[in-house]
């Protein structure tokens, strides 16, 4: 008995798309900002991934709007990690990403939105590894290594989790 549940306990481990299990608790703290009102639709230029239209305008998410954000935000990014196709995807962990989170108001609803990027990028930023807490972070490609979410305030769910492009 004991050893067939260690083999399927390898087979689990071993198989494609793989991603270790992270919690809310597990996402840092120090790895999160929330940029100012006036910065929050700079956090939308991207140039490889699908971001929201018809921006009318932003507003100031609080830190409890955020912390709820990101306990909806673990799973479904577990989620889209695992289904990621790419190699180069296996193995990311949810708790890695250092996150930027503006508030946009889109179709007429408070959203909150993350730009997220994995923290094997962070050495692209130098030499100033800062500059994240003060302005959004614009990446072309990265693939898994950097994305972008929705989070309506007022249903409480996540929405558009998007990857950049190939790597």
């Amino acid at each position: 008995m004991l050893t067939r549940l260690s083999v399927c306990g390898a087979l689990i481990v071993l198989g494609l798309g793989y991603v270790p299990q992270d919690d809310a608790s597990s996402l840092n703290p120090q790895w999160a900002v929330i940029l100012p009102q006036d910065s929050a639709s700079s956090l939308i230029k991207q140039c490889t991934r699908e971001v929201p239209s018809h921006i009318e305008g932003a507003w100031q998410p609080t830190t409890a709007q955020v912390s709820a954000f990101e306990k909806a935000l673990v799973p479904v990014l577990r989620r889209g990690l695992r289904r990621a196709i790419r190699p180069s995807a296996r193995g990311l962990l949810v708790r890695d990403y250092y996150r930027q989170y503006g508030g946009l108001v889109v179709d007429r609803k408070q959203i909150i939105y993350v730009n997220a990027f994995h923290r094997d990028f962070l050495h692209y930023l130098e030499p100033d590894t800062a500059a994240w807490r003060r302005s959004a972070v614009n990446a072309c490609d990265g693939g898994e290594r950097l994305f972008g979410a929705e989070y309506d305030v007022f249903s409480g769910r996540v929405r558009n989790l998007h990857f950049n492009g190939h790597p």
